[in-house]
């Protein structure tokens, strides 16, 4: 009597632990597969972003408007516009644009500047980098102008969303250069 009592307890234990895990496994497999599988509970547009295409001009010295297409190469210092396009997504609330010292105008009226004059000791021009310029739907019909110094003059792709989709965006399309950063900040802590 004694041995079927000690062999008993195991078994009972192996059932409980087993039990346990496939109960955890069914769990897991649920919310991965109604993650996958399932529809969302609600419309998430927060992360709202799009390559924006439309006509760009650059504007001349003398006034007048030449087309041109972006990406692409355009003059050291340039002033380019477009017009905001009517039917944005009301949760649309900027253009990001790559370049240096920029000044944006919607309608004539300063609406963004960047630069940073105050802060650098050396060179002629900031730092090329992604710029959010406010941007929304009741916007739509106005002509917004951006002039910009660019040391390359490379004008490249911007695009139109919410911030939080653009900084998705910008992340995913440069994954490789996060990689190649966390490496050399471990690097320089070793």
């Amino acid at each position: 009597m004694l041995k079927k009592e000690c062999l008993s307890i195991p078994l009972i234990l192996i059932f409980k632990i087993s039990c346990f895990f496939v109960f955890i496994f069914i769990t897991f497999t649920y919310v991965i597969v109604g993650q996958v599988v399932l529809p969302a509970d609600k419309i998430d547009n927060r992360n709202l972003c799009e390559e924006y295409n439309g006509d760009w001009y650059s504007v001349n010295e003398d006034g007048s408007r030449t087309p041109i297409e972006l990406p692409g190469k355009i003059s050291h210092n340039y002033t380019i516009e477009t017009i905001i396009p009517d039917g944005l997504n009301k949760d649309i609330d900027s253009l990001c644009i790559r370049s240096q010292d920029l000044n944006a105008y919607l309608d004539g009226e300063l609406i963004y500047s960047y630069s940073a004059k105050e802060n650098r000791w050396f060179g002629i021009t900031s730092p090329e980098c992604y710029l959010n310029i406010p941007i929304f739907s009741e916007d739509a019909g106005k002509v917004l102008q951006i002039t910009a110094l660019s040391d390359s003059g490379i004008m490249y792709q911007p695009y139109i969303g919410s911030e939080y989709g653009l900084l998705l965006i910008l992340y995913s399309d440069r994954w490789h250069f996060q990689i190649c950063q966390l490496r050399m900040i471990c690097f320089s802590l070793w």
